[in-house]
């Protein structure tokens, strides 16, 4: 499987969308990541990698995408870069605070700091669902739920713009998958936030995407099983 995943990635260099008969695990499509992400980020205590890595996917909005990207950048070089920051949203307030003193005092220029007090804002209102419940014992249920608002409100795209969140295939597999993890939630009790997260990626690996269409019409990557009962012209083994 994992050769099959190799050979795949490869031809994507060249355009080519191959149909691979074991599919891919659902917790590796663009969805799934970036609601894994989202759910570490909270857990992480806004750990620089998670957080980094949460804002700065493609599925990550909070009003406007390009201003987001713009904002998260100037963040990194300002204050991710160095020493980690203290924990939370309060740390990286702490540490931004700290460095626009310090330039300050050293007369040099401090226009990257526009706006960034405003982002901490944004992104604290967005996933204060799932921040509430940071550090608890709830059923899995309410976390998945709160999961869900929270992913939402950080890929909203803006007015008059849909979210990408659940579009196209792999969206529309990962609103199936969250659903059934609701509708299953009661026969798995309560945990905390960092359960919850190990809980949902390991979930997600057992489930397989497999597209419907769009994949090349004379190409096929194929397991034991389907290479036995198929033939076609060349075989690369």
């Amino acid at each position: 499987r994992a050769l099959g995943r190799r050979v795949a990635a490869e031809l994507r260099r060249w355009g080519i969308e191959i149909d691979d008969s074991g599919g891919q695990p659902l917790a590796h499509t663009p969805p799934m990541i970036y609601l894994r992400l989202v759910a570490e980020m909270v857990a992480d205590d806004f750990a620089p990698l998670t957080f980094l890595a949460a804002l700065k996917h493609p599925l990550a909005g909070l009003g406007n995408a390009a201003r987001l990207r713009d904002e998260v950048r100037r963040l990194e070089r300002l204050v991710l870069r160095g020493p980690r920051p203290a924990p939370g949203l309060a740390g990286l307030r702490a540490a931004l605070a700290e460095e626009y003193r310090a330039r300050e005092a050293r007369d040099a220029s401090v226009k990257d700091f526009v706006g960034l007090d405003g982002l901490f804002d944004r992104i604290e209102a967005a996933l204060r669902p799932l921040i509430d419940l940071d550090g608890l014992d709830a059923p899995v249920a309410d976390i998945a739920r709160a999961h869900v608002a929270a992913a939402e409100a950080l890929a909203f795209r803006g007015e008059g713009r849909a979210s990408e969140l659940w579009a196209k295939e792999e969206g529309e597999a990962a609103s199936t998958f969250v659903a059934d993890l609701i509708e299953a939630a009661p026969t798995l009790g309560a945990c905390d936030l960092e359960t919850y997260t190990r809980l949902f990626s390991e979930l997600g690996m057992t489930r397989v995407l497999r597209p419907r269409f769009g994949r090349h019409p004379r190409l096929f990557i194929w397991g034991p099983l389907e290479a036995r009962l198929q033939h076609a012209d060349c075989i690369i083994l």
